[in-house]
């Protein structure tokens, strides 16, 4: 649901937004207002309040970062590098790898000078244990 903050709760209409199979989890508006990006069950979409309908970005959930153009987005592929993308053309381009580690979650800063993200590595121990 969309409301106004601005305005007190029994003064106006929250707008539903269409449904999205598997729900729509927020991510962030587009610099304009005019596009919201969201992760799904299993795709990542933006929803444009102009046409009320998703375009889908990705064919799997990842974090989003509009660049201030309001066409490209920073995003993470699915081994973890993080990728330019066009949302109309969908073409992506390597921004940055730091494999064998993952990097998710990005933020652009205001100026989109600088990008903001998390590294994690995925290690494991294994221990057996003995009962007797």
């Amino acid at each position: 649901m969309l409301f106004d903050p601005r305005k007190a709760w029994h003064d106006q209409t929250p707008d539903v937004l269409p449904a999205l199979e598997g729900g729509c989890w927020p991510l962030e508006w587009s610099p304009d207002g005019r596009q919201l990006t969201c992760r799904g069950s299993s795709a990542t979409f933006a929803y444009s309040f102009k046409s009320r309908s998703y375009q889908r970005l990705t064919e799997y959930p990842t974090s989003v970062a509009w660049l201030g153009d309001n066409r490209r987005l920073i995003t993470e592929s699915r081994d973890g590098r993080l990728l330019l993308m066009d949302s109309l053309s969908k073409h992506t381009s390597e921004v940055l790898s730091t494999l064998p580690q993952h990097s998710f979650s990005p933020h652009l800063s205001r100026d989109n000078r600088q990008v903001f993200f998390m590294r994690g590595d995925d290690q494991a121990d294994i221990y057996m244990l003995s009962i007797k």
